[in-house]
């Protein structure tokens, strides 16, 4: 997963989000 795709689009990167704030 890429961070600006998270940020971005937090639907289709929902687990990477969810790392990124831990």
């Amino acid at each position: 997963w890429l961070d600006n795709n998270s940020f971005t689009g937090p639907i289709p990167d929902l687990s990477g989000c969810i790392n990124l704030k831990i």
